[in-house]
């Protein structure tokens, strides 16, 4: 994982080991089978949250519902991408770069708003939702870092309108880091009543001079 900083590793790790209690948890307290479908239920739900933490986190879910379908060890050991997640894949990211901001005409709007409402909650994170520690990396470099190697990452489970909402919620990101309140008046993409074209606008300035390069992310 070249180039890539401690606070991204450290998030990767702890959602690794989240999940790997999660499951051991589940499976002291529940039937084989009802350990695999709440699994598999929280999985799901993770893959519809615009958080890279909750990607990688429904990924290594996944990953070990798979292992206890199929009797094996969980998680001993650490899901694909978690071990590659700033891998290139020129190509394919490419292609869902495409499919994403195909759709970011008609779906821009929805995405813009979760985006905004992601980056304004972290600091306020429900301590049921997030525990301190998650916050903390949360409201780092970290999951920056993460949600730019992410979001158009070909082996996360996303949709595409979940993707356009973790490419959006960058700027509001990097703003929350620096512990500046989101709100839609200071949202870097637009004005209190943002506008497709200024949408637009934004997303060419970020992709002009680089999507045809195969840079690795885009900001």
């Amino acid at each position: 994982m070249g180039g890539v900083n401690d606070t991204s590793c450290a998030l990767a790790a702890h959602a690794l080991i989240r999940a790997r209690w999660e499951a051991r948890d589940i499976l002291a307290r529940r039937p084989r089978e009802e350990a695999i479908d709440q699994l598999n239920a929280h999985a799901s739900e993770c893959e519809l949250s615009i958080s890279a933490y909750d990607q990688l986190l429904s990924v290594a879910l996944n990953q070990a519902s798979q292992e206890i379908q199929n009797e094996k060890a969980v998680l001993q050991t650490p899901p694909p991408l978690f071990v590659a997640f700033d891998d290139k894949h020129d190509s394919q990211r490419r292609a869902v770069r495409r499919a994403v901001f195909g759709r970011a005409e008609n779906h821009w709007q929805s995405a813009f708003e979760n985006a905004i409402s992601f980056a304004g909650s972290l600091g306020n994170a429900k301590p049921d939702h997030y525990s301190k520690l998650e916050a903390r990396h949360m409201l780092s470099a970290g999951l920056i870092e993460m949600q730019r190697w992410l979001w158009d990452h070909p082996h996360i489970p996303a949709n595409l309108d979940v993707r356009l909402a973790m490419f959006l919620s960058l700027p509001g990101l990097e703003m929350r880091r620096n512990e500046v309140v989101v709100t839609p008046n200071e949202f870097p993409l637009a004005n209190r009543r943002p506008s497709i074209r200024g949408v637009t606008q934004w997303i060419k300035r970020q992709f002009s001079n680089q999507l045809h390069r195969g840079t690795k992310y885009p900001l």
